[in-house]
């Protein structure tokens, strides 16, 4: 199979995709959502990002299962479920990614570390890997397929000239049809023995992040499995299309799959507007919570305070209390939101200073049905 970039036409669709996603490179995100709320956000987004990835491979588990099962203790939970370990895999795969940041090198070492992380401690005969970090060594064949994939015996080589063809400097608009052709590439030759549609998925999150359209620390934020996990039906279709190794079949991928990463972009510029984040998402979170009783009236009224104001302190909060009750009992409620995890510090531990926290805790269920309710999730039929 050849590994080229084709050239899209100048009227065609697939370039006006490429012109807008290309604002976004080395652009940090700004907008009126304070950071550490837009951060939590980003937080559930990349587990989404992981469940969606899982979901391509058949994994069933919901977004409420998966936030209720790890809410308490996230290793926990891994060692009870195999579904569950092999989402939470895949989010530790993406934090590894974004430790790298921009000087992520994109080689094999990379890359069988990236597999090593995504079928650790999973049972070779379902979602594991007999080899992990290894390239496969016997044959492949993909059920409904009429692709043949690689030799694999010609893997290395194989994935050595796709490294080259990774890290080659191109004209800067052919880097986005640089990664989908990458993407597709990856898929015919199947290195490893399982794993490859979520390390491929992984792959082409870290080669956007080189290329600078993703940086966790400033903020940038896309979810290439997004549009995978949004119609799985849909993502095979289109690699179909590719599988045909022409400019016409590789560009229909192409587009698709910038397509599904401009919706993205989209999803993410709502969510900067602070109103909107606060009266779409969060608010509607909080009185979940309460109605539900998984928080109680004076929790409720001390995120309301910590929503309204973005960073607060004890202070902020005496007005709940009765006149003469000491500050000590103050001091116990937020110690007892901090250990709940609906209060975090800003800066060190020990700091006096607090933001609302919406991840892994009574509140994350809330603020997911209501990403799902206005249409954020990238994943349609939830069970």
């Amino acid at each position: 199979m050849k590994l080229y970039i084709p050239k899209p036409n100048v009227d065609s669709p697939i370039v006006k995709l490429i012109v807008e996603l290309e604002r976004l490179r080395n652009r940090p995100i700004s907008g009126s959502t304070p950071p550490w709320v837009f951060a939590e956000l980003e937080s559930l987004f990349h587990t989404i990002e992981s469940i969606a990835s899982a979901r391509v491979e058949g994994n069933h588990t919901t977004v409420a299962d998966y936030v209720e099962t790890v809410r308490e203790d996230e290793d926990e939970a891994a060692k009870q479920s195999e579904t569950i370990r092999e989402i939470t895999n895949i989010e530790k795969a993406i934090t590894y990614i974004e430790s790298q940041g921009r000087a992520i090198v994109i080689d094999k070492s990379f890359l069988l570390r990236l597999h090593g992380i995504v079928v650790d401690g999973l049972d070779p005969n379902k979602e594991g890997d007999s080899r992990p970090g290894t390239y496969r060594n016997e044959p492949r064949i993909i059920k409904r397929s009429k692709v043949h994939l690689a030799q694999w015996a010609d893997i290395p080589e194989l994935m050595d000239t796709l490294f080259s063809f990774i890290n080659a400097k191109v004209d800067p608009q052919f880097d986005l049809i640089k990664d989908t052709i990458a993407h597709h590439h990856f898929t015919w030759i199947h290195p490893f023995g399982n794993g490859n549609g979520r390390v491929v998925r992984l792959l082409t999150y870290a080669m956007l992040m080189k290329q600078g359209f993703i940086d966790g620390n400033d903020m940038r934020l896309l979810s290439p499995a997004a549009v995978f996990g949004n119609d799985r039906q849909k993502y095979y279709a289109m690699l179909s299309e590719a599988d045909k190794n022409n400019d016409e079949g590789l560009l229909k991928w192409s587009e698709y799959m910038l397509g599904g990463i401009k919706g993205e972009v989209d999803t993410i510029n709502e969510l900067l507007d602070g109103n909107s984040a606060k009266e779409k998402i969060i608010i509607p979170a909080l009185n979940y919570a309460l109605e539900k009783k998984r928080i109680n009236d004076l929790e409720f009224n001390m995120l309301k305070i910590a929503l309204d104001q973005d960073i607060v302190q004890a202070a902020d909060f005496r007005p709940l209390f009765p006149p003469d009750v000491s500050h000590v009992v103050v001091s116990k409620a937020i110690r007892k939101m901090r250990e709940q995890n609906l209060l975090r510090p800003i800066g060190d531990e020990k700091s006096r200073r607090y933001a609302i926290c919406l991840t892994r805790n009574a509140l994350t269920l809330g603020v997911i049905m209501q990403l799902d309710t206005h249409g954020y999730l990238p994943l349609k039929n939830e069970e």
